[in-house]
Parts: C-alpha cells; sequence; structure tokens
C-alpha cells in the first residue's frame, strides 16, 4: 500500500532546540509511524532533507547514537506530531506552503517561541518506519549491562536483577561487617518486567501474592560512597546486585541453622515411609481380625451341625 512519506527539520534558535523529523502517513491511521531526532545540539540543523528516506532515516539514527539528538527530546516531538497526526493529514494533499504553516504553527504553540520549519513529502511504497527510540534505548541497555557486569565482576553467562536485603534494625547485622561468602536474606525487584518473570518463574510469590524473600550467598562487597553493593548467588544462574546504605542492618543467616532441600527431602521421604508403613499394620490388623471372627463363625457353624446331627 502507497504511503506518504513526510520529511521535515525545525529550527528554534530562542530555545536552542532542533530536529529532523519523518512521518509515515497511512490511509489507515493505525499504521502512522514516526522518527525523530530531537536535541540541542546546532549540529543537527546542518542537515538537508532533500536527503532520501533511506538516507534521512541513518541521519536520525546517527544522531540519537552520537548523542547529538537526545532520547527524551526526540519522544517529546514524537509525541507532540502522534497527538496533531490528524491536524496533519487534513493537510499534508496540500500544497507544501500550507503544510508548512501548520506544523510551524504546531510546534510554535508547543515551544511557546519562534520556530523556522521546512518540509517536503513524497510517496513510497515498501517504507517500514523503524523504532529508532527503542534501538537507542536497548543499545544503552546492553551497554550499561556490560558496564555493571565488568564494574562489579558478575560472570558473563549469569543473568542479573536488582534485588533489596531484607533489613533487620534490631537483630540484624551491620552490612559494614557482612563478608563474602556470607548468606543473608535479600528480595528480587519485581516491578520490573523481567523481575516479575523471574518470581513467577522460581515461584516467590505466596498464595496472597506477596513476594517471598531468597537466601543469597555474598560473591563480592564494594563500598561507592556512603553506599554497600553487593552481588549475591540466588541461583545457580541468577545474580542479584543490592545496593543498600552503608549504616543499615540486615537479615543475616548462620550457615547450620540452614536444612538443606536434600535433608527437607529425606526427612519428608522417612515421614511418608512412616505413614506407609502404619497404613500397612492397620490394614494388617484389620485383616486378621476379619479372619478371626470367620474362624469363629465357622466353628460356632460347625458346633450347630454337630450338635444337630447328634440329637
Amino acid at each position: 500500500m502507497e504511503k506518504i512519506i513526510l520529511k521535515g527539520k525545525f529550527i528554534c534558535f530562542e530555545k536552542e532546540f532542533y530536529g529532523l523529523f519523518l512521518i509515515s502517513v497511512d490511509s489507515d491511521s493505525s499504521e502512522d509511524a514516526y522518527m525523530v531526532a530531537a536535541g540541542g545540539s546546532s549540529f543537527i540543523s546542518t542537515y538537508s532533507i532533500d536527503m532520501d528516506i533511506e538516507k534521512m532515516t541513518q541521519t536520525i539514527r546517527e544522531l540519537l547514537d552520537d548523542g547529538e539528538a537526545t532520547l527524551d527530546k526526540s519522544k517529546e516531538i514524537k509525541a507532540l506530531l502522534a497527538a496533531n497526526i490528524s491536524q496533519i493529514r487534513e493537510n499534508i494533499k496540500s500544497n507544501t506552503m500550507q503544510l508548512t504553516e501548520v506544523l510551524t504553527n504546531i510546534l510554535k504553540n508547543y515551544l511557546k517561541s519562534t520556530v523556522e520549519i521546512t518540509v517536503t513529502f513524497e510517496k513510497a511504497k515498501d517504507f517500514q518506519a523503524l523504532d529508532l527510540e527503542k534501538e537507542k534505548e536497548e543499545k544503552e541497555k546492553k551497554e550499561e549491562d556490560t558496564e555493571t557486569r565488568l564494574k562489579y565482576k558478575i560472570p558473563a553467562n549469569s543473568s542479573v536483577i536488582d534485588c533489596f536485603i531484607v533489613l533487620s534494625p534490631i537483630k540484624g547485622k551491620f552490612i559494614k561487617e557482612v563478608k563474602e561468602g556470607d548468606l543473608v536474606l535479600s528480595k528480587i525487584d519485581d516491578t520490573t518486567e523481567q523481575g516479575k518473570k523471574i518470581a513467577e518463574l522460581y515461584n516467590l510469590y505466596t498464595t496472597n501474592n506477596k513476594l517471598k524473600p531468597v537466601i543469597g550467598k555474598v560473591l563480592k562487597k564494594f563500598s561507592e560512597n556512603a553506599e554497600v553493593i553487593m552481588t549475591l548467588q540466588l541461583t545457580k544462574d541468577l545474580i542479584g546486585l543490592s545496593r543498600e546504605d552503608a549504616s543499615v542492618k540486615v537479615s543475616f543467616i548462620e550457615p547450620d541453622k540452614i536444612i538443606s532441600k536434600r535433608k527437607v527431602q529425606e526427612k519428608q521421604k522417612q515421614l511418608e515411609q512412616r505413614q506407609l508403613h502404619s497404613e500397612e499394620i492397620k490394614i494388617e490388623k484389620r485383616k486378621n481380625q476379619t479372619l478371626f471372627y470367620l474362624g469363629v463363625g465357622l466353628f460356632i457353624v460347625f458346633v450347630i451341625i454337630i450338635i444337630s446331627v447328634v440329637f
């Protein structure tokens, strides 16, 4: 299906705000798409919108990647354009001058400042808008994750989840005294999508949907300003990353008070075996009682038969 691709550039010298944008307008409004690079770098204003769609898409991506355009400002303008798409749609088939005036007023009213804008549009059949902001966010997250792993010496083959150590102001141990290898009680951060999935995977929710704490083994401990950062081994391939105030007391677990899962299973098995043995004894007892009463009954019948024959 043929789409109209709107290419634009705006400059607001007073607010030091610049941007490039592409809008893909479809006959079906649900298919409208936006790509925006906006920010405070005047370098953005040096680009011409005469470049082809593919080149402009790449330019917007590079501006976001290089930091000339910022994610928050780009999202801000993207939301503004999306909110006014009906007005843009009504004028996109008009002459360029009228469309320029409409877009100028939209940006001028929003920024409350004079705006210079240039626009042009062309038709395209196979244009696929990219979510460049999402690409940028994922790239930044990956870079941040790599930096975190290196900084806190987290194994590459482990998943990382933010967590909070359970505090214990009265009976707890000062976090400064906790050593690598110690066991502490913690709760994962289930406010994120990743945290919620992990909580569900490891059955960390109670029947009342409350998050259960887990025991973590302290792998590494770091001090940063007035905080203590620790990496915790939660499972074989799951590392918790906690950040707490250096003055708090935390729930400390004595190793000798922990009953291993294997021992719990063994005790459960022994209990089941005792219960089974008890049931077997009861069944045997009932069987013996039945045979006894049956024997007594047969004996009485036999005696009655003999008496009746003799007399």
